[in-house]
């Protein structure tokens, strides 16, 4: 089967064995990544509900996140002001009252929310020096990787630019971007780019599994984890993105030699 297959196979819960879904929750995943000895983002508070939000002690810059959501639905990342909390995500100030409104908002639309917490996370630090971390999401099989897809949120617009498994760019039509939600822009890996690959490689072989992505930040206190995410979006509503039918070959062929490593 070619990639998208095997995605829509995963998504569709056709697969067996099933993935470690588990690994969605955020908590479990950084759980997961302390025993195997990966790099995360650090958890200051967790709340079980929206309404139990409290901010004050904590350092004046740091993350707010649903731990049930992907693609970045309900993410601040939240300035102290005088007046409330500035929000670089939205471009917006928020008063404390806002934040808790708006998370109450996505808590109440997801059907899956129960015991799901909200969390806060440390704001780390770009080593590009972008307010907003830039995010490297490798699509991995089992140490291997097909391609590296580089997500920069600060200005306005999402701009995204793709590499291959060794952190090439990509500047062909191996990876179809749909411009109407999204902008290409220049290829520029970051410095720290051969230990982003190694952490992406070593993290999806931990992962008992023969496909994950592996999403990760560049900061400056070196490659850290964000989250784990099976069956990513982009690829599977083939809204955003779309791989070449070649290259939807070789990532299938991919997922199927990852299957013989793990035995299966």
């Amino acid at each position: 089967m070619k990639f998208i297959e095997h995605l829509k196979n995963r998504g569709e819960g056709r697969e067996h064995p099933q993935p470690p879904w588990h690994l969605h929750d955020k908590l479990k995943c950084y759980d997961f990544c302390d025993v195997v000895g990966i790099p995360t983002v650090k958890v200051l508070r967790n709340f079980r509900h929206p309404s139990d939000i409290v901010l004050e002690g904590l350092p004046d810059e740091f993350v707010l996140k649903p731990t049930y959501h992907s693609s970045s639905i309900g993410v601040m990342v939240l300035s102290r002001t005088d007046n409330g909390f500035y929000d670089a995500m939205t471009r917006k100030e928020l008063t404390l009252h806002d934040i808790i409104e708006k998370q109450l908002k996505i808590h109440d639309e997801h059907p899956k929310k129960d015991g799901k917490p909200t969390i806060v996370e440390e704001k780390i630090v770009d080593s590009g020096g972008g307010l907003i971390p830039q995010d490297y999401k490798a699509y991995c099989f089992q140490g291997d990787v097909a391609f590296i897809l580089q997500l920069d949120r600060n200005d306005g617009r999402t701009r995204v630019a793709w590499y291959d498994g060794n952190f090439v760019p990509i500047t062909d039509d191996r990876i179809y971007t749909n411009e109407k939600y999204l902008t290409l822009k220049e290829p520029c890996r970051p410095v720290e780019w051969s230990r982003l690959l190694a952490l992406a490689k070593r993290a999806s072989t931990a992962v008992p599994t023969p496909f994950a992505s592996i999403d990760m930040y560049a900061t400056t206190r070196g490659p850290v984890l964000g989250e784990i995410t099976l069956v990513p979006g982009g690829f599977y509503f083939g809204k955003y993105f779309v791989p070449s039918e070649a290259q939807d070959t070789v990532a299938g062929k991919m997922w199927e030699e990852a299957l013989v490593r793990l035995g299966r």
